[in-house]
């Protein structure tokens, strides 16, 4: 009543507060010293038995009260057994300030210190030099360092644990800088603080300066770096290690341990010593470690990428088993299986001991973002339990209005993994979708955007696989009139956004996930193509050889595009430093683009030709197909035979369809040449009984048909040979174009004699060729291929680039519509397989005459008109007389050109 009141406020305050902080017997020790045995009336058999001795605290007496057994007094230093009421008073009403300020917020405590004036026993004094008047601490009181971590988020409650080890002895210099610490919010205060009294720092110090920077890395992630290399930082860093490698590990709490672990993490630290300490001792004390101590151990670990060893993950295991009873909240288990999936560690018996946990409790309490981390981490460690899958769903479906963006792309992402496994669970994709689609498409940033589009282009992906909808034709794309919803959605963000605001690495991915989706939208891939190239210079190496493989898949050139990243490979020497798999990747993209860059290629060739032991079968398998699509010249005949000898030798190790593959790219690029390896490849045992598809086999018979051709070999008298040419007849050319069947109209009409679209007869004297021609007018020795702008291949060279009457950056589509724009500029040469077809005949003893897109074939049939009407009109002309004729006009008419050039040349 006289001057009590506002103590009465001040505790029934602190008491009211006490569910929402963990000060346990701090706040009753509180409400005895202020006020007495009657402020712990409702349980006064709970407090510590040495405080009854202070029935009298609350008077102005001077009485010294042994307090050894109370909480918040047990870190006094040993020769403290005693200590004056007065004392005591200013150390438990600065805690009570603390303590409310935490649970009612800054405003309450700056009215409350005002008031403070008012106190008894001179608090007002002393409670002004704990908060620095005497930052040296040589008359110093100590102070309390529970709730010294109000202002960091949630997670980071406390510096101890409530089991474990002893709490480490402090200075009253230390606890006075704690107090200092804990009314700093930014952190280049803290640093200064570091920078002056570093020497006087004790560990709990430096490990609450090393959270604060933490923190502030949390809310600006540019700080990083600043505060890596900051003059107080470093030395912060290096002294607490130090501290930490020179105790002994009961001499530490587990709590403090974690809690540097998880500030290193945050801030990108790895040190080898310090971690392997702390992973070792989480292995040998595991079991007094509280869960979130483990939890942040692996969340740590997974966060810097640095796996465990093989002791740690046993104990992992035993401890998780141990406490099924005590039901492991939802959000440490999240950050369990996030460490793990950040580690990409599969380990069953960590996942299965999680699943118990998950089954086990009650998800209707679990917040939605370790749901969502949840989901996503068994989905990508693949782990997929039915009924952990189904329960989360559940969950995020009932709750998807109220997730945020960030959540929502994570949960399409987690479900749209398990989209083919577990078809039970597309319910929670398409409730996702429904949502994004009609309520939150405006809201999600680029980045998110970017994320949707992969989940979404993901999910239908593996749908189709999953209800047997894989489209045998793999370049088939359907254009923007066909486009679903979701599909609709995202192209039309695309646009809303402009293409840039995007980054270059969001639009790779953008367009990766429109391949997925097989949407071709020529204005979507045009506008990306040539933001590419204007940005060539900022790109990575692997962005080069993503953006050309995913535009080769396509098939959709824009030569602008094509050669700024040639010319970036160029310019900075990437060719040397690439990997086999990304040279496999950018011959592949170039080869399906028909894009033909005779000195490049020839230099991937050589490096693969050197690095074929390094080389996945995948890969040689991907660069032999590339060089025999362009009909590469340059080095392809030591990569064949290198690759040829790689399959002989290691023959278990590839399936079908790379063996078909390579010998087919062997006989298109080795001209009969060095056949050895081909036909040992050819003669092993058990060869023709694979599992060959009929494509497959077709392809085995363009070797076997050009070794007969080429060397003279009996290959009709192979196992498989009759399989082979049956396919081949069956998969050739079965459809005709429209300009073969005009040529083949005009030749009826002129009643000239010809066969069509058949297997070429052989001749007197030479070899069979064995393979399919467009016509064939077998007594003038001819064979007339029409070949399309299909069979053409771009080349990259100066002319294209230079030609002033074509604009290049209007010039964009598919291959075969972009090569007659080319055609106009530079001669377009003939691919692989043409050019091979082309020696075929000519070894067999055919004269060849290609007849391009574009040409008319009227005049070709004028003119074999004539030639067949002499033979008829009585000359008996022998088809071998006609070819000699024709030879020696074109040697007469070569004559005639070089003498009226030598005229020329002498007249000027």
């Amino acid at each position: 009543a006289n001057g009590g009141s506002w103590q009465r406020m001040l505790v029934l305050r602190a008491l009211a507060a006490e569910s929402l902080v963990s000060a346990k017997g701090s706040l009753r020790h509180v409400a005895f010293l202020v006020m007495g045995p009657s402020a712990a009336k409702p349980n006064p058999t709970a407090l510590p038995p040495m405080e009854s001795l202070g029935d009298s605290a609350g008077r102005k007496r001077h009485r010294y009260v042994l307090c050894a057994g109370c909480s918040l007094c047990s870190r006094w230093p040993p020769d403290y057994e005693q200590h004056s009421t007065e004392a005591a008073v200013a150390v438990t009403a600065s805690t009570a300030l603390r303590v409310l300020s935490a649970a009612r917020g800054r405003q309450k405590l700056a009215k409350l210190r005002r008031k403070r004036r008012k106190l008894h026993l001179h608090v007002h004094t002393m409670t002004l030099q704990a908060l620095g008047d005497g930052v040296d601490g040589s008359d110093a009181l100590e102070f309390d360092a529970d709730a010294d971590l109000e202002e960091l988020p949630a997670a980071e409650e406390s510096l101890f644990d409530v089991q474990g080890a002893e709490e480490p002895v402090r200075t009253r210099s230390a606890q006075v800088i704690q107090l200092r610490l804990t009314s700093e919010q930014r952190y280049q205060e803290v640093l200064r603080l570091v920078e002056i009294y570093l020497p006087k720092f004790d560990i709990v110090n430096m490990m609450y300066a090393l959270r604060v920077c933490s923190r502030s890395v949390q809310q600006n992630r540019n700080l990083k770096r600043r505060i890596q290399f900051d003059n107080a930082f470093v030395p912060l860093f290096n002294t607490l290690k130090k501290q930490v490698l020179s105790r002994t590990n009961n001499n530490v709490p587990p709590s403090l341990l974690t809690g540097m672990l998880r500030s290193c993490a945050t801030l990108s630290i790895f040190d080898i010593e310090l971690f392997s300490e702390v992973v070792a001792d989480a292995t040998q004390r595991m079991a007094i470690y509280s869960n979130n101590d483990i939890a942040y151990v692996v969340l740590s670990l997974g966060v810097l990428r640095q796996k465990p060893n093989a002791a740690f993950m046993q104990t992992l295991v035993r401890e998780l088993r141990a406490r099924l009873d005590q039901r492991i909240s939802c959000r440490n288990l999240s950050q369990i299986v996030t460490g793990m999936m950040r580690l990409g560690i599969r380990d069953d018996r960590v996942m299965k001991s999680v699943s118990e946990h998950l089954l086990g409790a009650d998800l209707s309490l679990c917040d939605d973002n370790s749901l969502v981390h949840l989901a996503l981490g068994f989905s990508k460690l693949l782990y997929l339990d039915e009924r952990i899958f189904d329960a989360l769903g559940e969950r995020i479906v009932a709750s998807v209005e109220a997730l945020s963006t960030d959540q929502l792309v994570k949960a399409s992402l987690a479900y749209a993994s398990v989209a083919q496994v577990l078809p039970e669970s597309h319910f929670v994709m398409e409730s996702l979708l429904e949502c994004i689609i009609e309520l939150r498409q405006h809201d999600f940033s680029n980045e998110e955007l970017v994320s949707i589009a992969l989940a979404v282009s993901k999910f239908q992906q593996l749908t189709d696989a999953s209800l047997n909808n894989r489209v045998d034709d793999r370049n088939l794309y359907h254009t923007s009139v066909q486009m679903s919803t979701t599909e609709r959605m995202i192209v039309d963000q695309m646009e809303i956004r402009s293409l840039e605001s995007f980054s270059t690495s969001q639009l790779i991915r953008l367009i990766r996930s429109l391949l997925r989706l097989r949407l071709r939208d020529g204005d979507v891939l045009s506008g990306v193509a040539s933001l590419l190239a204007e940005n060539a210079a900022e790109l990575r190496m692997v962005d080069i050889s993503q953006a050309l493989y995913i535009y080769g898949k396509f098939r959709f050139v824009h030569i602008p595009f094509v050669t700024a990243m040639l010319g970036e490979i160029k310019r900075r020497g990437l060719l040397e430093e690439m990997s086999t798999e990304s040279l496999a990747i950018l011959a592949h993209g170039l080869a399906r683009c028909y894009v033909l860059d005779e000195e490049f290629m020839g230099q991937i060739a050589a490096k693969i030709s050197s690095q074929r032991r390094r080389c996945s079968e995948q890969e040689l398998t991907m660069v032999m197909w590339s060089m025999a699509t362009l009909g590469v010249k340059k080095n392809t005949e030591v990569l064949a035979n290198a690759c040829m000898e790689d399959v002989l030798k290691r023959s278990t190790r590839y399936n079908p369809l790379e063996i078909s593959t390579i010998c087919w790219a062997f006989a298109v690029l080795s001209s009969g040449r060095c056949a050895l390896w081909a036909l040992g490849v050819l003669l092993m045992d058990g060869f023709w009984n694979q599992n060959f598809e009929e494509m497959e086999f077709s392809m085995l018979y363009h070797l076997c048909t050009s070794m007969r051709v080429f060397h003279g070999l009996a290959m009709h008298k192979l196992a498989g040979w009759q399989m082979a040419l049956r396919c081949y007849v069956d998969g050739s050319c079965r459809v005709q174009s429209r300009h073969c069947r005009l040529l083949i109209s005009r030749l009826r009409l002129e009643r000239i004699s010809h066969t069509h679209t058949c297997i070429v007869p052989g001749l007197e004297g030479f070899p069979e060729a064995g393979v399919q021609a467009d016509v064939i007018l077998e007594r003038l020795r001819l064979v007339i291929e029409v070949d399309g702008f299909h069979k053409m291949t771009i080349p990259l060279d100066k002319n294209v680039m230079e030609a002033p009457s074509i604009d290049l950056h209007s010039i964009c589509g598919v291959a075969h519509e972009v090569v007659p724009d080319v055609s106009k500029v530079v001669e377009c040469g003939m691919n692989g397989p043409a050019a091979f077809k082309r020696r075929l005949l000519q070894k067999a003893g055919w004269r060849v005459i290609t007849l391009a897109s574009g040409e008319n074939e009227e005049y070709l049939t004028t003119a074999v008109s004539k030639t067949v009407q002499g033979m008829e009109d009585g000359n008996t002309i022998s088809g071998d007389d006609v070819g000699q004729q024709q030879w020696q006009q074109q040697q007469q008419e070569q004559e005639q050109a070089q003498e009226q050039a030598q005229v020329n040349l002498e007249g000027e």
